[in-house]
C-alpha cells in the first residue's frame, strides 16, 4: 500500500463521525441508553413508511363506499391519492373480479394540499394473489403507454 493510499485510509477511518458518545454523562443509565435505542428505532421506522419501490398510477377510481380519487402511485403497503372526495375512514376498491383493497386513511400532514396517504389493510394479501398481480401488471403498462404517448406529442409540438 502506497503512503498516499495509507493517510487516506488512516483519514477515513480517524476523521468520521464516531458512533460512540464522547462523553459520558454520570446520570444516563443502562435503561436510558435502551429507552433512547428504541426511540431511534422507531423514528427510523416512522421515516421508512414509504421506502418500498413506488409504482406511478396517476388513475382515477371509485370507492364501494361512494366517493373518487386519482391514484397517484402505489407501493403495497400505501397509496397515495389526489382529490380524495369522501370522509369515510374505511375504503373499499374492487378494480377487478377476484381483487378486494381494502384502504384506511394515514394521519400524516402532506407536503402538498389535496394529497392523502391511504394505508392498504389487507396488503400481504394482495401481494400473494394472482389476479391483482396481472391487474397491476396491465396498470403499469397503461400508466407507461400514457407517458410515452405525452412524451411523443410533446416533441412533436417543439
Amino acid at each position: 500500500m502506497s503512503e498516499q493510499d495509507r493517510r487516506e485510509y488512516l483519514q477515513l477511518v480517524y476523521d468520521r463521525e464516531h458512533s460512540l458518545p464522547k462523553a459520558m454523562n454520570v446520570w444516563v443509565t443502562a435503561f436510558d441508553d435502551i429507552v433512547s435505542n428504541a426511540n431511534l428505532r422507531l423514528e427510523k421506522q416512522r421515516a421508512e413508511m414509504r421506502a418500498l419501490p413506488r409504482i406511478d398510477l396517476d388513475r382515477f377510481v371509485r370507492f364501494e363506499e361512494g366517493g373518487s380519487a386519482t391514484l397517484v402511485n402505489f407501493n403495497y403497503k400505501y397509496f397515495l391519492v389526489r382529490n380524495l372526495n369522501t370522509d369515510e375512514k374505511h375504503l373499499t376498491l374492487i378494480p377487478r373480479s377476484g381483487v378486494r383493497i381494502e384502504c384506511e386513511p394515514v394521519e400524516i400532514a402532506m407536503e402538498n394540499p389535496g394529497l392523502v396517504l391511504l394505508g392498504v389493510v389487507n396488503w400481504e394479501e394482495l401481494a400473494q394473489n394472482a389476479t391483482f398481480q396481472a391487474m397491476l401488471e396491465d396498470w403499469i403498462f397503461e400508466r407507461t403507454q400514457t407517458k410515452k404517448k405525452s412524451r411523443f406529442k410533446r416533441r412533436k409540438d417543439a
